[in-house]
């Protein structure tokens, strides 16, 4: 017998390309990033972590930090061009007080 498939109708896919044209998707790292680049990177993987573990909504984790949603949003999705390493580690020693950050 074979197996049926019960596809997404094609108005359906239509609305969700729709949606998703619109969204923004967390940035990869480069092969070639910066060692600043890297450290920025690290600092916003920080945040997801936290978020995860605490089960925490990107609204309540802006909340917590005094941001915006967009600002959260902006580094939870590893934006962080628009965020001096500083910046991300005073968000950052927010939530986790006793933040240490080691340089290898």
């Amino acid at each position: 017998m074979a197996k049926k498939y019960n596809y997404p109708s094609e108005e359906t896919l239509r609305k969700m390309d729709r949606k998703l044209a619109k969204t923004r998707g967390t940035l990869a790292t480069p092969p070639d990033a910066s060692p600043l680049y890297l450290l920025k990177s690290e600092l916003c993987a920080q945040f997801v972590i936290y978020q995860r573990q605490h089960e925490l909504t990107q609204k309540e984790l802006a909340q917590a930090l005094d941001l915006s949603e967009a600002r959260m949003s902006e580094i939870l999705h590893y934006r962080h061009d628009r965020f001096t390493a500083d910046l991300l580690t005073k968000y950052l020693s927010k939530i986790i007080p006793k933040l240490k950050i080691k340089i290898a």
